[in-house]
């Protein structure tokens, strides 16, 4: 496997960790160093993905590195913070602790370039050994909000035959996707909490306007 060279930029906003038999059976500190260079290796490879979007359909709203792969090496980071900037799109960041887990601050680097990214990210977990829907934590999460934009990140599906076989814990997806999409009492929630729900698109919006 070759890892690539930061200096062998390219261009995308679609990230992907592939996990192949060899990386699954490997340590998992090689596995998650090689599934972010396969990552990178990519994106580098594919380059002005955003452009060639104009006639799909397709409106990139945000750019994110996924389970955060891009995170674990600076020379990864460097390459994930630069595609954000030169396609102007907000970039998925997690919080505090797993900057400090991780080693270095690519939430200060982010943001001393100028790159528009949520101020908090609370990871709804879902509750008990049967892997319950996060209606509950969502609703404490609502009324325990910090000052600034914050990030609920929850994993919401359609139920099907390909989730019910990849997910054991699918039953809490099926849940929050009907919670999340349907239920009445959500708005009302949000609007006693004294919360504003905007959408990545919103962080684009201001990423593009630039400075003041």
């Amino acid at each position: 496997m070759t890892i690539p060279e930061p200096a062998r930029r390219g261009n995308t906003t679609h990230w992907t960790v592939l996990r192949t038999a060899g990386l699954v059976g490997a340590a998992e500190t090689y596995s998650t160093t090689a599934s972010a260079a396969i990552t990178c290796s990519r994106a580098l490879q594919h380059s002005y993905v955003p452009p060639r979007t104009a006639g799909t359909g397709f409106d990139v709203s945000h750019i994110d590195s996924h389970i955060g792969a891009l995170l674990g090496r600076p020379e990864f980071f460097d390459v994930y913070l630069e595609l954000a900037l030169d396609f102007g799109l907000p970039l998925r960041l997690p919080g505090e602790a797993t900057q400090r887990l991780v080693g270095f601050p690519f939430r200060k680097l982010a943001a001393e370039e100028g790159a528009v990214f949520p101020d908090h990210l609370v990871a709804v977990l879902r509750e008990g050994t049967g892997r319950v829907g996060a209606q509950r934590a969502i609703e404490r999460a609502l009324f325990e909000l910090a000052p600034g934009v914050t990030e609920i990140q929850t994993h919401p599906a359609i139920d099907t035959d390909e989730l019910r076989a990849a997910c054991p814990d699918w039953p809490g997806r099926v849940e929050d996707h009907a919670y999340l999409r349907n239920d009445p009492s959500l708005p009302d929630l949000v609007e006693r909490a004294g919360a504003v729900l905007i959408g990545y698109r919103d962080l684009r919006d201001l990423q593009r306007a630039g400075p003041g």
